[in-house]
């Protein structure tokens, strides 16, 4: 009798499962999700994958590595294959996101529509992600802005919304526009630093935009932390020389502008394999514009100028 009681209870078990299962495959929730997510699978594998130099490259000793924009210009077969496949990416998602959007439309239940609004989120940010990696500034702000409504506490979208407001307020001509984009620059660098207080590159973004506008006292102590971080970070040197500049300490400027000049001349001088690569035409660049700035603040001091 004990058996044939375990064996009943088994049986209702077994059929538990059973019902349950086909239940899940049956709602349209979950259906719509699982199409969603096999709709989106297409991917940049390929194009990652071809790496230069063939097999003789090993460790990149033989052959010089070719940046992703560089391999897009000069390799004709890699850039239209880049181009087709992130084309197809951003179709996927979008399609993702399309049907997504359908099936909200006739979910009442607060819990489904919590399930949707998930599947929607990730979307719209893995979206908005490949725009912004690839120059769509505003179409990625829309997606990206939309990700955050759903879920306003996932950090890396409020990090991505930071890049790409920055990204648009540098380009921005002045006015109400660009005026708009920085403010929300800074709010969402600022929420990007209290989930990473250490990120120089948040820390340098948000220094740049109280630079530009002025705001010296909020923008001064962010390049001294970023310093105080990484003692080689020349545009925060620089930073740092066109605010002492603005404010009439010329003597300062001059000095920043001294120190960074001879840091640029150090770091062209390394040589080493395990120094991380250096890009030879920025740092001329940035070499040329300090020289001249040393050459007005020269001029003015042989003439006595303040």
């Amino acid at each position: 009798m004990k058996s044939k009681g375990i064996s009943y209870f088994l049986l209702i078990l077994l059929g538990a499962s059973i019902g349950y299962m086909v239940g899940v495959s049956m709602d349209p929730v979950d259906r719509a999700i699982r199409k969603a997510q096999k709709i989106n699978r297409a991917n940049l594998a390929g194009v990652s994958s071809l790496r230069e130099g063939g097999s003789m490259n090993i460790f990149g000793l033989f052959t010089k590595k070719k940046s992703l924009q560089e391999k897009i210009d000069t390799d004709t077969k890699f850039s239209n294959e880049y181009v087709n496949r992130i084309s197809n990416t951003m179709a996927k998602k979008e399609e993702a996101i399309a049907l997504l959007d359908e099936t909200k439309e006739f979910i009442d239940l607060a819990t489904q529509e919590v399930f949707i609004d998930s599947s929607l989120q990730k979307y719209l940010y893995s979206l908005g992600r490949v725009q912004l990696q690839n120059g769509m500034v505003f179409q990625a702000l829309s997606n990206l802005q939309r990700s955050y409504d759903i879920n306003p506490y996932d950090s890396s979208t409020a990090q991505l919304l930071a890049s790409s407001y920055l990204a648009l307020y540098q380009v921005l001509p002045e006015g109400s526009e660009k005026s708009q984009a920085g403010e929300s620059a800074v709010r969402f660098l600022k929420l990007t630093l209290q989930t990473k207080p250490n990120s120089i590159s948040t820390m340098h973004g948000l220094a740049l935009i109280y630079t530009d506008q002025g705001v010296y006292q909020s923008a001064l102590p962010l390049f001294l932390q970023i310093l105080d971080k990484d003692p080689e970070h020349i545009d925060s040197l620089l930073g740092i020389a066109r605010i002492y500049y603005d404010q009439g300490e010329r003597d300062k400027a001059r000095r920043v502008y001294e120190q960074t000049e001879a840091l640029i001349l150090e770091l062209k001088n390394k040589r080493s394999f395990i120094r991380q690569e250096l890009n030879i035409g920025v740092l001329d660049h940035k070499l040329k514009v300090i020289r001249n700035n040393l050459e007005i603040l020269y001029s003015a001091q042989q003439s006595g100028i303040n």
